[in-house]
């Protein structure tokens, strides 16, 4: 299996631009397509949770069947537990969530919920006759028992991976009643591993991991506020007691320790990379990173159920700006690899190329979603966001580290802007792609600009920017992005992913 995730938490596609998009999938190698639909259609189940520019059932059902005769497997995402904050901020389905005003994650001790999400999975499952699989997520519920009497209760009982196992085990019950496989994101399992002897091991984990890559011997330790990446000397004694036979094969790390751990406790895997996730900027990401990451987990996906490529639309950016979509091989050379992506498209070599990508992927003031009131639980950036984050990155000490970041990296934001437009006078096809790499990088210049100036002004510091030429210039970029949205996106979400990314910091100004 080699399967591509679509996102629709902020990204509400044009139906033709998918059907071109899903072509070239089939292009790249792709033979299996995960559909995290959220509210990008009408649901019976859910007819509070709908967008005005949701499809209907029917109209998705033609995309499916298009794919089909594409030869791709259509797979259903329905997120049962985690990220349900497209539903629970409605006020007609408060009641489901774990405790009074909370959007996530659902109370898997409340009976509705079980209910609710049973009908939904077979409104699901019907849509989706065809498939072997639904994933049903179950990732990164970091706040569930938190506040909710009964789940802390059961907590108290038998654990947090017991709750979210006997949770996930009913759901599964009734996927493997219509004859499918349910699938689960790995990190919560692997966060809480007493999980994996309560688990109905039909149940397929999906291991996700954005920063391992073969060319670095580097672990990612799962922790119960994320994890981190370390070289080894950051292995705890709990990690060593949970997988201490799973960190070292021939005396160096294993990068996929998890993966090996899920196998070895009889759960089938499909490895997770990634083309667009934290902490990319959400105007360009780290591409060479990605590339890397995608190969290394395809690699360890061969050796299981497969590989799944995801690109999260939180972070904004083109589908187009993600070269590692293209990339994710299972085998070769990655540095061959980019040379060949820019020796496609563009007649020249990579070395240069992904060298300025590599000069613009740092995170500065402003550049991620999140800084601009963007993110899974809100749509629209508040009035007044900036001035906010100034006051929250202050009262939690990261403005002026943030700052420094931001006055560094503008040297090198327009370093490698010039350095993309000497490419451009020596491409010889693809003008069009190009020009959209060029727009990212002069967008990151001036999104450098406007952090310093506005940063430095809430903290009465001096600076040189100019207010005038960074306001006109956000006005000449939001003008660029729109039409270029418009050809991607629904024309509602299109103007939003341009209020997101401008209007806060034009207010601002």
């Amino acid at each position: 299996m080699k399967a591509f995730h679509f996102d629709f938490n902020t990204a509400f596609f044009r139906m033709d631009y998918l059907e071109r998009f899903i072509r070239k999938l089939r292009e790249y190698g792709y033979d299996t397509l995960l559909w995290e639909l959220e509210d990008f259609v009408r649901w019976d189940s859910v007819p509070h949770a709908s967008q005005c520019d949701s499809i209907s059932k029917a109209k998705l059902r033609k995309l499916l069947d298009s794919a089909c005769e594409l030869g791709f497997e259509n797979i259903p995402l329905l997120q049962c537990l985690g990220h349900c904050e497209y539903v629970l901020h409605h006020p007609e389905y408060a009641h489901l969530a774990d405790a009074p005003g909370m959007l996530s994650p659902y109370c898997p001790s409340n009976g509705k919920v079980l209910e609710f999400l049973a009908a939904w999975l077979k409104e699901y499952m019907a849509l989706f006759a065809d498939s072997r699989y639904i994933h049903l997520g179950c990732d990164e519920v970091w706040q569930l028992g938190e506040k909710c009497p009964a789940c802390q209760q059961r907590i108290a009982q038998s654990g947090k991976g017991a709750l979210m196992a006997e949770h996930i085990n009913f759901l599964s019950k009734i996927v493997l009643q219509q004859d499918k496989t349910p699938v689960i994101w790995a990190d919560m399992l692997l966060i809480h591993p007493e999980m994996a002897g309560i688990l109905n091991k039909n149940t397929v984990t999906a291991d996700w991991r954005y920063e391992l890559r073969y060319d670095r011997e580097k672990l990612w330790l799962w922790d119960d506020k994320g994890g981190y990446l370390t070289d080894g000397s950051g292995i705890t004694e709990t990690i060593r007691h949970d997988f201490g036979k799973y960190l070292y094969v021939n005396d160096k790390l294993n990068i996929h320790y998890t993966t090996d751990f899920l196998r070895d406790r009889g759960f089938k895997v499909i490895c997770a990379g990634a083309s667009s996730c934290y902490p990319d900027n959400f105007l360009l990401g780290n591409a060479s990173n990605h590339i890397f990451n995608s190969c290394t987990m395809m690699r360890k996906g061969m050796e299981n159920l497969g590989y799944l490529h995801t690109s999260w639309t939180v972070h904004l950016f083109f589908y187009e700006l993600q070269p590692a979509i293209e990339l994710a091989s299972s085998s070769g050379d990655c540095r061959k690899l980019m040379d060949d992506y820019t020796q496609t498209h563009f007649g020249i070599g990579g070395e240069e190329f992904f060298a300025a990508l590599d000069m613009l992927s740092a995170r500065v003031l402003f550049s991620g979603a999140e800084s601009t009131g963007c993110g899974k639980a809100v749509k629209e950036p508040a009035p007044g966001i900036i001035r906010r984050r100034l006051e929250e990155y202050q009262n939690s000490g990261i403005l002026l580290p943030q700052l420094d970041t931001t006055i560094r990296s503008l040297p090198l934001f327009e370093a490698a802007w010039a350095k993309l437009l000497d490419l451009q006078t020596r491409i010889t096809r693809g003008g069009e792609l190009f020009s959209l790499y060029i727009l990212a990088a002069r967008t990151l210049v001036n999104r450098a600009r406007f952090g310093i100036l506005a940063a430095s002004e809430f903290l009465g510091m001096p600076h040189n920017i100019d207010r005038l030429a960074v306001k006109e210039e956000l006005m000449l970029l939001k003008e660029s992005y729109l039409p270029e949205y418009m050809k991607r996106q629904t024309d509602e979400h299109a103007r939003r992913m341009v209020r997101i990314i401008f209007d806060p910091l034009l207010d601002c100004l």
